[in-house]
């Protein structure tokens, strides 16, 4: 198991941990259920490829031999970060390598030297708790309603 930066061209090999995570949302979440992704996953991805290439945005996958086992999606501009995606396929969770890509994406905030990060996450979502340990708090709380 390695971590690996992503360029532009090698975005797609995201797919199956964005389909993965699709499929956990529509099961489980009681926000997302059957309406996750928004945005159709090809348009995602190609938004994904655009934006590594333009520079605003910074992919780190973690490698199971040729396969991403998870990856960390961050975005720049300016003195603002966004801790954009941090997943993980169900077999890679509760071994340390949550840590490790949030190690890399607060390098990386730190290189670009951001002043503010945010980092959006779904209530009830465990992974609150490893964003919490790195001092995110949370700051609003914005609540919907879906109509059908």
């Amino acid at each position: 198991m390695h971590l690996y930066r992503l360029s532009a061209e090698q975005t797609e090999q995201l797919r199956p941990c964005l389909q993965e995570l699709a499929e956990h949302h529509n099961a489980v979440s009681r926000h997302f259920r059957g309406a996750f992704p928004t945005l159709p996953l090809d348009q995602r991805l190609a938004g994904f490829t655009e934006d590594v290439r333009a520079g605003r945005s910074h992919i780190c996958a973690l490698m199971d031999g040729d396969a991403v086992a998870g990856f960390c999606k961050v975005n720049l501009a300016g003195e603002q970060g966004t801790l954009h995606y941090l997943v993980l396929r169900k077999a890679y969770r509760g071994q340390g390598w949550g840590k490790q890509l949030m190690d890399w994406a607060m390098r990386v905030f730190a290189d670009a030297q951001v002043k503010r990060i945010e980092v959006q996450v779904v209530d009830g979502n465990p992974a609150q708790r490893l964003y919490e340990a790195y001092g995110f708090a949370v700051k609003t709380l914005n609540m919907e309603k879906t109509c059908p």
